[in-house]
């Protein structure tokens, strides 16, 4: 698949910042960090798309086995656990996602 540049934006040299827009369900634009347009010109698109997942996200999802939803530049994924066992497992699970990345 090829990129669509209509869906990127750069702005002036000077102050960069990169947008990417388009129409899922609704119109969006968002600003990108400049490794997801490294990415794109280094893996395509598929790992672009891929870039644009929060790290910390795909680790929960792998580590715990689970399947997250995107809407938009939302991503939602389901606790593992009642919610009273994770506010006790909170800081120690933070503390072990922040070393990891």
């Amino acid at each position: 698949m090829a990129p669509n540049w209509n869906q990127l934006c750069i702005t002036s040299q000077e102050n960069r910042q990169i947008f990417f827009g388009g129409t899922d369900e609704q119109p969006f634009l968002v600003q990108l960090y400049q490794q997801s347009l490294e990415v794109l010109f280094k893996e395509g698109v598929k790992g672009f798309y891929q870039s644009l997942i929060p790290k910390k996200l795909l680790y929960l999802a792998k580590k715990f086995n689970l399947e997250f939803k995107r809407q938009g530049d939302i991503f939602a994924i389901p606790f593992p656990w009642p919610l009273e066992k994770l506010s006790k497992q909170r800081d120690q699970m933070l503390k072990k996602i922040n070393e990891l990345l």
